[in-house]
């Protein structure tokens, strides 16, 4: 049997109770509960609702039905947000945003943006574009955003929306145009 000198045990239990009282033990108690409950504040602050509440109250302010993709990544997210952003004065920025992310793990992160095909957004760099087909025949813009905490993103055209569907670099897919595009087709 190993024992430890009276002095390291000492020493051990007086660095544990200088830590507790300094909040390093408790603070990393349960880190997680704390960070979710300051991004939960953050969402709420900048808008955001659940992604039904967000989708009814746009289609109130729009008077339409505002169809979703079905599928998502298949990956774990830990919540789901949702904002309508409507300004009758300023239509150019008015859509329907909703965000999927996983608290603990960065990578998840999935997001879909619906707004008028009046007011559609066209890429600043159509050189970075490369068109992709659907199932249904109908063409898809594919981008990959610069940097290394970037997006793969997906535009496409359906019904009177425009559509944009895009998950972070990191989500771990070697066919991320396969993914948007999955994503894309599971639309009614």
């Amino acid at each position: 049997m190993f024992f430890l000198p009276k002095r390291v045990v000492a020493l051990l239990i007086l660095l544990f109770f200088t830590c507790a009282e300094n909040d390093w033990v408790q603070a990393s108690a349960d880190p997680k509960s704390d960070r979710e409950k300051e991004a939960e504040a953050l969402y709420r602050q900048y808008g955001y609702t659940s992604v039904e509440k967000a989708k009814a109250d746009c289609e109130k302010k729009f008077g339409s039905t505002m169809p979703l993709p079905r599928s998502k990544p298949k990956v774990s997210f830990t919540h789901a947000y949702g904002r309508c952003n409507f300004n009758e004065k300023d239509p150019m920025n008015n859509e329907l945003e909703l965000e999927y992310i996983h608290m603990h793990q960065s990578g998840h992160h999935y997001k879909v943006e619906v707004r008028p095909v009046e007011y559609k957004i066209r890429s600043s760099y159509p050189e970075r574009m490369r068109t992709v087909s659907l199932h249904n025949g109908s063409k898809a813009e594919f981008w990959i955003t610069p940097g290394i905490r970037g997006f793969y993103v997906l535009f496409f055209d359906k019904y009177q929306w425009q559509y944009i569907v895009s998950v972070d670099k990191r989500i771990g897919t070697n066919t991320p145009e396969k993914l948007l595009t999955e994503i894309a087709d599971s639309l009614e």
